[in-house]
């Protein structure tokens, strides 16, 4: 196998919205997957959460790992960690709209997703008494993934506990910020959820680069 594989990246960015304009900020990464996989597990091991989602604290930078092993180690202060990456991508099961949207159903990218994991957590179940923690990630606008895809997920795993001591996603798409979303342990109560009320939802993402500012017309 070739080492340092190029892989595609895709195209991402946000929208800066200022009093009379708005500028598109594209987002770069790079071109090589273990380079754009080291760029993740860094910006996760800096990020500061303004709400309590962390049982640790990350101390110092992650450690790349030999291949065939966890991707990654983590110093904390609950003690090393391992940190496994999982791309997202889901292209068969969304399509584009005549307008160049692009759309997906939620439920069915949940159960796509769900499944993934649930792969990389029964091949890790009982490898390691370390701490293993899940990271999803996504490089491409259109695998966004929705606020319902995030509940779905986090109701799957709280009904059927992974191996994984907690799982997150982390956001690229501001060149500029980070965001990091806790999927699992879910700090909510699913006593009441029903996923089936989601089963024919449709989420519709606008590509960024594609937005224009019209200035109002006087009068």
């Amino acid at each position: 196998m070739a080492k340092n594989p190029r892989k595609p990246t895709g195209e991402d960015g946000t929208i800066r919205l200022g009093v009379n304009d708005a500028e598109y900020l594209p987002r770069a990464l790079p071109q090589r997957k273990e380079e754009i996989e080291s760029l993740v597990a860094h910006k996760f091991a800096a990020f500061q959460s303004p709400r309590p989602i962390f049982a640790f604290k990350v101390l110092g930078e992650p450690s790349q790992n030999p291949t065939d092993d966890f991707d990654f180690t983590l110093s904390t202060t609950r003690g090393p960690k391992y940190l496994e990456l999982m791309e997202v991508h889901f292209a068969d099961l969304g399509s584009y709209l005549p307008t160049g949207q692009y759309a997906y159903e939620p439920f069915r990218v949940a159960e796509r997703l769900f499944e993934k994991m649930k792969g990389k957590s029964d091949r890790y179940r009982g490898a390691t008494d370390r701490g293993i923690v899940l990271l999803t990630y996504a490089t491409h606008w259109q695998f966004a993934l929705s606020n319902t895809v995030f509940w779905l997920l986090a109701y799957k795993m709280h009904r059927d506990p992974l191996v994984f001591e907690s799982v997150y996603h982390i956001m690229l798409s501001d060149p500029e910020a980070t965001d990091v979303t806790l999927l699992f342990p879910a700090k909510a109560d699913f006593a009441g959820f029903d996923p089936e009320k989601y089963r024919e939802n449709r989420d519709i993402l606008l590509n960024p680069s594609g937005f224009t500012f019209v200035r109002p017309s006087a009068g």
